[in-house]
């Protein structure tokens, strides 16, 4: 997703200003910490998984103990399964949030709805029942993001976590998931199969509405995207590793093929020229000689693994210094559907004051204009009887405005 005032993801401006990540020591990029916290099973969400019956959504988190910054940066990871097993109780998982954890990060595994294998096998169109799957899966994990963002807005920060530096990443599946959320921002790059109305829209209902999903960052391990055009200027930077051998999630682009053949999807080698191609920021370590997720075979190859990742992230946010708060005049907001032929809706998550907005044509012409009262999050827009073509919605407050195309058939 672009971290452009033509998002279509939107961000919260909390009105706390966070303070510059401290680097001294070593945090953020060495072991400096022995002593582990964790707190296990924290409800984040709340979710329908088969018709009328809901689960809880639960996350599992690791941190230094005895810490006294008050604003970490947090890493919420998702675990393999191809979408129908796994857990976040995974012990791989578990090291792996210790070991961030022990480096001053908050670190969190998290539960997501799964698919009962016998839909797939009986499914006559396995593609269009999993890409339905992952999206539900994407979902829960923009509800997990959602929760940490609220737990400081609303409930005083009991996590120690920056709003402003939040991480996504996973395993497997739980990577495909990552990438998705982060790169697929537009309603317009949805699976033609997806099904919005059959799971809460474009951003779910797992929990915690009104609150941002963007990440800062992507931890990917052997994850694919469903198509690399997702991935633009301006979208957040991601590192990869995977191995060449790959024969479940490609490393290229290829047939996924966990147990059964699945779709054609684009694995990390892909995403790495794509993302060179647009100049997103994307470190790829190869494993040239490894299959699926073979990162941890030999105890040099889960260093040379632990460390390609301490690099990707030090450099982000130590040296890149990776902030959502440089942009205090912006706002961000969703028009939607789009394209559009009648009816198109703005959603302003969290409106806070009231806007003016304009609807203009490719020459610069206003075509329509109104007002969208404070407190109003959700404003219903009549384009009946404009021509199709491009249009720009424009919305602005004083010295905060943002902006967004759409397309009007």
């Amino acid at each position: 997703m672009k971290r452009t005032l033509l998002s279509i993801v939107p961000v919260l401006l909390i009105a706390n200003s966070f303070a510059q990540v401290d680097c001294a020591g070593g945090r953020y990029y060495t072991p400096i910490f022995s002593n582990i916290d964790s707190t296990m099973n924290i409800v984040y969400g709340n979710a329908e998984f088969t018709a009328g019956n809901f689960q809880d959504l639960k996350m599992d988190m690791w941190y230094p103990a005895g810490d006294a910054v008050q604003y970490r940066p947090v890493v919420v990871l998702a675990h393999g399964g191809s979408f129908i097993g796994g857990t976040k109780a995974d012990p791989g998982m578990a090291s792996h949030c210790r070991w961030l954890a022990s480096m001053g990060y908050v670190a969190v595994t998290i539960d997501y709805r799964l698919a009962n294998p016998i839909e797939i096998i009986l499914s006559s169109d396995v593609e269009s029942t999993y890409v339905n799957i992952v999206y539900k899966a994407v979902h829960d994990q923009m509800a997990a993001v959602r929760y940490l963002r609220k737990s400081v807005a609303v409930d005083g920060n009991p996590y120690q976590v920056n709003p402003d530096l939040v991480i996504v990443g996973g395993f497997s599946a739980g990577s495909i998931m990552a990438l998705h959320l982060a790169y697929m921002d537009q309603p317009s790059e949805l699976h033609p199969d997806i099904v919005q109305a059959d799971d809460g829209g474009f951003y779910g209902a797992s929990g915690n509405p009104g609150y941002p999903v963007n990440p800062q960052a992507v931890l990917n391990y052997c994850g694919a995207l469903a198509d690399t055009i997702y991935m633009n200027a301006g979208d957040v930077p991601v590192m990869s590793i995977h191995g060449y051998q790959d024969g479940t999630v490609p490393y290229g682009t290829a047939m996924a093929n966990p147990g059964i053949p699945v779709m054609v999807v684009s694995g990390s080698g892909s995403i790495h020229k794509r993302a060179l191609n647009v100049g997103v920021d994307n470190p790829l370590k190869t494993y040239w000689n490894a299959d699926h997720c073979e990162f941890w075979q030999t105890p040099q190859q889960s260093d040379t693994t632990y460390q390609f990742a301490a690099d990707f992230l030090y450099d982000q946010l130590c040296i890149q210094h990776l902030y959502t708060q440089q942009y205090p005049n912006s706002v961000f907001f969703t028009a939607y559907p789009n394209p559009t032929t009648e009816q198109m809706v703005i959603d302003i998550p969290g409106n806070d004051t009231e806007w003016n907005f304009s609807v203009t044509n490719m020459v610069g012409q206003e075509v329509k204009t109104g007002i969208i009262p404070k407190g109003q999050k959700v404003y219903n827009l009549d384009v009946v009887g404009l021509e199709t073509g491009m249009y720009v919605v424009n919305i602005h407050s004083g010295v905060r405005k943002a902006s967004q195309k759409i397309l009007i058939k």
